[in-house]
């Protein structure tokens, strides 16, 4: 993941694979995963969960109660997964969080 944006108070989801310096999938059986983003003086938590590990799949979201208290503008993340008490992090990215035109309140 290079970049990612989420619309402040909207449903936030995306889909990851994890893989090796090979671009294999790498098998999450065992697995932990946490995502961050930090900037604006806040720090953003997104849930996390497997969705396929023999494969490496998994969904970060944020539902909208979550994304509202978000301020706009870029964050930076990472994703760090964990196996056995061995932590490892993904390169940093930009984490954008934009403002929602169309206000339903």
């Amino acid at each position: 993941m290079r970049r990612a944006e989420a619309i402040r108070g909207d449903t936030f989801i995306a889909n990851g694979t994890y893989t090796d310096d090979q671009g294999v999938p790498v098998n999450l059986t065992g697995y932990s995963i946490a995502c961050q983003a930090k900037g604006n003086g806040a720090t953003l938590t997104l849930t996390s969960q497997i969705t396929d590990a023999a494969n490496g799949q998994y969904t970060l979201t944020a539902d909208p109660a979550t994304t509202r208290d978000w301020e706009p503008g870029d964050y930076l993340a990472d994703i760090e997964y964990t196996l056995a008490g061995v932590v490892s992090s993904t390169d940093r990215f930009v984490f954008r969080v934009l403002e929602d035109v169309t206000n339903a309140d």
